[in-house]
This record gives structure tokens, sequence and C-alpha cells, in this order.
């Protein structure tokens, strides 16, 4: 069966969460790429960052997977807190990505 047929049949909650699905799919290929299976609760945690980012980004336009993508590199790549990645502003995580800098939020006092 052909896609469009597919998504014709979802209900309107799976189509009103869609970006969500697209960002839970981003945040598991990413793992899958570093080979880390992640507990629910920080794909939740690493989700809902990601999407108020995405509502938030009213100037570099970037999808939701790019900054779901974004954030889980930065958490698994530098093993650092998603508090203290969702302490950063919003602009500056979408700064960050701009120029590709995953170590954006770090700072000398922190203890890992």
């Amino acid at each position: 069966m052909n896609v469009l047929e597919n998504y014709k049949k979802l209900s309107n909650e799976d189509k009103n969460n869609l970006t969500s699905y697209c960002i839970y799919r981003s945040i598991y290929d990413v793992a899958s790429n570093n080979d880390v299976i992640l507990d629910d609760k920080v794909v939740e945690s690493i989700k809902e960052l990601s999407m108020e980012v995405y509502l938030d980004d009213e100037t570099y336009n970037y999808s939701e997977s790019e900054i779901s993508d974004f954030i889980t590199n930065c958490y698994l790549n530098n093993n650092q807190s998603l508090d203290k990645i969702a302490d950063a502003d919003y602009c500056d995580i979408l700064q960050a990505m701009e120029i590709d800098d995953n170590s954006f939020y770090r700072d000398d006092d922190f203890e890992r």
C-alpha cells in the first residue's frame, strides 16, 4: 500500500503527533549510530527540549530532526547532563548548531 494511503488512515491524534514521532526517530537513530541504548526518561527529556527549541526557532528554520540530532549528539558525545544543555538559551543552541559547536554549554566549573 502506498504511503499516502497509510497517512490517510492515521488517526487525528497520530497526525497531530507527527513532529514528535520525527523527533523520537531522530533520537533513536543517533543513539543507534553511537551504539547506545537510551533510557525512556532521557529520550523524553531530549524530545521535550528539542520540541521547545524547534518551536522557538524563528531565525534558522532548522527541522525538528536537525535540532534533535544536535541535542542528542551533545548529550552522547560530551557526556553532559541534559539539565546543563537545557539551561542554555535556545538561541545559543541554534547558534551552536550553525557553527557545529556541540560544546557550547560547557564551562570550567562543570564536573562530570
